[in-house]
């Protein structure tokens, strides 16, 4: 089954009217542009301090790309279902990830957010701890863009009974396995395959150096691991409430599309990135310090539930979605 948070009651918005298609869909096409332009780059480029500034420009792209892909995956990128998962599908090519897999995965995240499930951050006493922090800390470094990637290929070529009995030693991991739609699992392996041609063509076609090509990758990968937990590390036991709006330089948001705003958008999960803001404010949003959370992070995992919990926790409004 996939799941999908429902907004609740008195958004005051409705999807199709909230939904800006068309600016979307423009700046879905810069985004991807700009990455190829990037990637060009790479093929040109004969200095150290080139290849630096253009992985730096990839990191903000490629976060960029990510994030209305992010919008694709609640389908609030574009009115129309079919465009809206087309669109989402090309953007995960750059990321590179099947796309069918990125929605399930992050839906269930909405599902399961702070429950023994999926919180990163918290062990129950039964868990290794050295198990625990390990995967913290290879998610504050990189390793979990790695294992996200690599991800779709392993579940496209490993039979799910095989992928259960790999994954029973891990919770979050056999969590994902065990709400993995099968009816899904085509569309994996064809989108996985898919990625593998793209990115094929572009080092062959565009000449680009693959260590640097690689090495691009995996710049951005850290970068975007990094923040994957940012948003909710510390914060309250609650599938809606545990998140935390954050302080960003207002551009950075917008390129951003304001996902810097997570708590209002766990809040309100089928908005519209251009509505965060108003709907941060109307809720009287007191955003944190990034870099104070950021630090604040690097704690590590405590003991679940060493947090407090709101009254919501067991009551977050759930609709099944095809």
């Amino acid at each position: 089954m996939i799941y999908e948070a429902s907004t609740g009651g008195g958004v005051g918005l409705t999807r199709g009217r909230s939904i800006p298609g068309r600016l979307n869909l423009g700046l879905s096409a810069a985004q991807m542009a700009a990455a190829l332009l990037i990637f060009e780059g790479l093929s040109q480029a004969t200095a150290v301090w080139q290849m630096g500034l253009l992985m730096v420009g990839f990191v903000l792209v490629g976060n960029a790309i990510y994030f209305m892909l992010h919008e694709a995956e609640h389908r609030v990128l574009h009115p129309n279902p079919r465009l809206n998962d087309a669109v989402g599908t090309g953007l995960a090519l750059f990321f590179p990830a099947p796309f069918a897999l990125l929605r399930q995965v992050h839906l269930a995240h909405h599902h399961a957010n702070r429950t023994p499930d999926e919180a990163f951050d918290l062990y129950l006493p039964e868990d290794p701890r050295w198990w625990k922090t390990l995967q913290f800390y290879g998610l504050l470094t990189g390793l979990f863009y790695v294992v996200t990637v690599l991800g779709g290929a392993v579940i496209s070529l490993t039979p799910r009974r095989v992928l259960s009995r790999l994954a029973r030693p891990d919770r979050q991991t056999s969590a994902v396995i065990r709400l993995l739609n099968p009816k899904v699992l085509f569309w994996v392996r064809v989108q996985t395959l898919g990625c593998l041609l793209f990115h094929v063509a572009v080092v062959w076609g565009l000449g680009v150096p693959l260590s640097w090509y690689v090495a691009t990758y995996l710049v951005f990968g850290a970068s975007w691991s990094t923040m994957q937990y940012l948003h909710h590390y510390g914060t309250p036991i609650d599938r809606k409430e545990g998140a935390i709006d954050l302080k960003m330089l207002p551009g950075l948001s917008w390129v951003w599309l304001h996902h810097n705003l997570h708590l209002t958008h766990h809040r309100y999960p089928r908005a519209s990135w251009t509505t965060l803001p108003a709907l941060a404010r109307r809720d009287g949003s007191k955003p944190t310090s990034l870099w104070r959370q950021y630090l604040h992070q690097w704690r590590g995992p405590r003991l679940y539930p060493d947090l407090p919990a709101t009254s919501s926790s067991r009551s977050a409004s759930l609709e099944s979605a095809s």
